[in-house]
């Protein structure tokens, strides 16, 4: 045993007494750790699989949850559980880098799905599971076996005291948190990815369903950071382990902001496999270690805190625990994952242990059903694991009814935010309409901020709700918080929302001088420091706003240039006109007429109104690189467009409003008419950078669900035309992340 290795026993030996010590040091008092605390620990096995072959494990957020992919060396792709299970890409598999063939199998012979891959050799014989292999079950746990069971002490079940309790109640057969009276009252299933954070995405799920549930708001959806918990905000936990219980004390005690505030990000360099590896950013040397540090917050954090009430420990028969969810929501619970300590193995689509005397896995129970006899439990190991995230467990079985927390998130401790949505946009003019959760007998002040010098603020008031129309041109934030006789509750966490000026309308080309162009439009504003005129979409010129016209004296000859306006105050800035084309026109001997064609992916067959698209067409000098000469155009209900060129040789690269660009070289234009055919334009590239990235996904999450007319909905992340941001959306973005415009 090498050095660190023996190092790292010793203090992971100690690693709650050099916790509790840390924590005394910091300004918050210690949680010590309950007696009968147990170390959860258990990463993602698919993200594990992925990484340990040199591959890259990628995470996307949608509205749904989180989705992730495993990408290999040739730019190819696939989903990352499928890729575990022997689904998918089977020429980068462990099986094939050792020389065997993958098969799968569904003999519930494997601990982590129903559905696994193995290793068979030349004459069909099978060498081993394809995770037994990897060894996959050590490194999701960074703790070795020994360590984690002297960490999770005995105790009686009987010794915890229940603070609230339930009256028996006549509950049904069967019950799911995710269906309840037609509705899903839990939040997306998240992806822990390498680390060992499945106690903090445990604990913070819980509240998260008892937030929904408690404000009788299914789609209020806070969304907690793990990330948080994870770092030294709380010393007591990281990616090499913790307990929910514990997680659940200091979000009751301190709170825990929302993951805006500090976005997860641990297990992607930050690793625990036997001991805190060098590209952690924090590492005490107590095996407590992240990516970030509590530095890294937002700096409003402590006006972005939530809390919980109250957490009861629940009484460990499955009766009791059926009462909990049902009358008080789903339940936090810890089982033992692994077929050589638990004997975890599936029995159909249930997961069965043969040794129930320790827990390992953090997870959500959000129902049960009893013909089936098994449990509900919410993973956080992405929306492809088993179904959309969610599993079947067998009634006491796995430890999972021996470790079980309710929460309570009472509206009393914290009032919630409803409408507007954080980070929402408003033009000038319009009414913000603000809205939060009603408490019994209470009265509500609000304050804003970040408009004109001073503080706007409505109450005290009975209602749950105001309208205000506020200055354009300014990034606002807003808070509430009630009061009952008294007794004031805190402030609320805050929530940022901007007014953009309006924008300028009726853009259009005036007559003017031989060789250049004159444009003029309406100032629809009262609020703007000046106007920004682009050409072809690059800057040209800022005018101060006392303006209504500018002449372009610098226009290429004979080339139609397409014009938009925006109006700005700072850094907040109108949505753009709509383009006007102008042209200083070409003489009819020298121009050359394009006729092309472009093919938009995922739409009804043409004519359609969604194969309209606006087109960016740039022609460079065959074989010289260079700015080259721009043109805006439009396609048709048939994917067609035109636009008027000098003759010549061109490399013509054609780019839609949100696809990536193609490119066509040495096509040669010739006076009159010419055909040009582009082929597929592939979609994804919301933000116009001509790559498809997280920056993309960012914005098609922001705007999923979302319709023409609806709040929420940008025409940017609407690849296939159709006025909704959707599933078809999602899955053209997915398929074409990592890609740029051809070049």
């Amino acid at each position: 045993m090498n050095k660190k290795q023996t190092l790292h026993l010793i203090f992971h030996s100690f690693v709650w007494i050099g916790a509790v010590f840390l924590l005394g040091a910091a300004s918050q008092p210690p949680i010590d750790p309950p007696d009968g605390s147990l170390v959860l620990s258990m990463a993602n096995p698919a993200a594990i699989y992925c990484e340990e072959l040199g591959y890259t494990y990628t995470t996307f957020s949608a509205p749904t949850g989180d989705y992730s992919i495993c990408r290999f060396p040739d730019g190819s792709q696939c989903d990352a559980w499928d890729f575990l299970e022997g689904q998918c890409a089977p020429d980068f598999s462990l099986c094939t880098r050792l020389g065997y063939t993958v098969e799968q199998r569904r003999d519930g012979d494997n601990e982590f799905s129903p559905e696994y891959a193995v290793c068979v050799d030349h004459d069909g014989t099978v060498i081993a599971d394809m995770s037994i292999l990897t060894d996959l079950i050590s490194k999701m746990a960074p703790c070795e076996t020994g360590d984690n069971h002297a960490l999770s002490l005995s105790f009686d079940p009987q010794s915890y005291v229940v603070t609230h309790g339930v009256t028996p109640i006549t509950i049904p057969s069967s019950f799911d948190w995710r269906n309840h009276n037609g509705t899903n009252w839990i939040t997306p299933v998240r992806d822990q990815r390498e680390c060992g954070a499945c106690w903090a995405f445990s604990a913070l799920a819980a509240a998260e369903a008892a937030f929904n549930i408690e404000s009788g708001n299914p789609d209020l959806d806070i969304n907690l950071s793990e990330q948080y918990l994870v770092s030294d905000c709380n010393p007591l936990g990281s990616c090499c382990g913790g307990d929910e219980y514990v997680a659940m004390r200091y979000l009751r005690d301190y709170g825990v902001p929302d993951d805006a505030c500090m976005p997860y990000i641990d297990g992607v360099s930050c690793g625990c496999e036997g001991y805190c590896t060098e590209d952690c950013t924090y590492n005490n040397g107590l095996n407590i270690c992240s990516d970030t540090t509590c530095s890294n917050r937002c700096t409003d954090w402590s006006s972005r805190l939530v809390k919980i009430d109250s957490i009861e420990r629940v009484p460990s028969d499955a009766a009791t625990i059926k009462q909990y969810i049902v009358q008080k929501g789903p339940v936090a619970a810890a089982y033992g994952l692994g077929a050589s300590q638990f004997g975890g193995h599936w029995d159909g689509d249930v997961y069965r242990c043969t040794n129930d005397n320790d827990a390992n896995h953090a997870v959500l129970i959000v129902g049960y059903n009893d013909a089936g006899g098994y449990w509900i439990a919410k993973n956080s190991w992405g929306t492809s694991y088993q179904d959309n995230g969610f599993f079947k467990i067998g009634y006491g079985e796995c430890f999972i009814e021996r470790y079980v927390h309710s929460v309570q998130a009472y509206a009393e401790n914290a009032l919630l935010l409803n409408t507007p949505p954080d980070q929402q946009t408003y033009t000038e003019g319009q009414t913000v309409a603000f809205a939060w959760t009603p408490q019994e007998d209470a009265e509500y002040y609000g304050e804003v901020t970040g408009g004109p010098p001073g503080t706007t603020s409505f109450g005290w008031q009975d209602n749950p709700n105001a309208n205000l129309t506020l200055p354009a041109g300014y990034a606002y934030t807003w808070r509430v918080k009630a009061r009952e006789g008294e007794q004031e509750s805190e402030w609320s966490a805050s929530r940022s929302f901007t007014i953009q000026p309006a924008a300028p309308g009726a853009l259009a080309q005036a007559p003017t001088e031989p060789g250049s162009i004159k444009l003029t439009w309406l100032d629809n504003s009262q609020a703007e420091e000046g106007f920004r005129i682009y050409r072809d979409d690059a800057l040209l010129t800022t005018l101060p706003s006392n303006l209504t016209s500018y002449t372009d004296t610098s226009p290429q000859a004979g080339v139609p240039h397409s014009y938009t306006i925006e109006a700005f105050r700072g850094t907040i800035v109108s949505t753009r006109s709509s383009a006007v084309t102008a042209s200083t026109g070409f003489s009819g001997a020298n121009t050359a007429a394009v006729n092309g064609s472009v093919v938009l992916p995922s739409r009804p067959t043409a004519p359609d109104a969604s194969w309209v698209m606006e087109l960016t067409v740039t022609l460079n000098v065959a074989g010289q690189s260079g700015s080259g000469t721009t043109f805006t155009a439009a396609t048709d209900q048939n994917g067609k467009f035109t636009i008027n060129a000098a003759p010549g040789t061109y490399d013509i690269r054609v780019k839609g409003a949100n696809t990536l660009s193609a490119l066509i070289r040495n096509v040669t234009l010739k006076s009159g008419q010419n055909t040009l055919q582009v082929g597929t334009l592939l979609a994804g590239d919301s933000n116009t950078d001509d790559y498809v990235t997280a920056v993309d996904f960012s914005i098609l999450s922001a705007a999923y669900g979302a319709c023409e007319g609806t709040a929420g909905y940008d025409y940017r992340a609407d690849f296939n035309g159709d006025r909704c941001v959707s599933a078809i959306d999602f899955s053209l973005l997915a398929s074409n992340y990592g890609k740029g415009g051809e070049s």
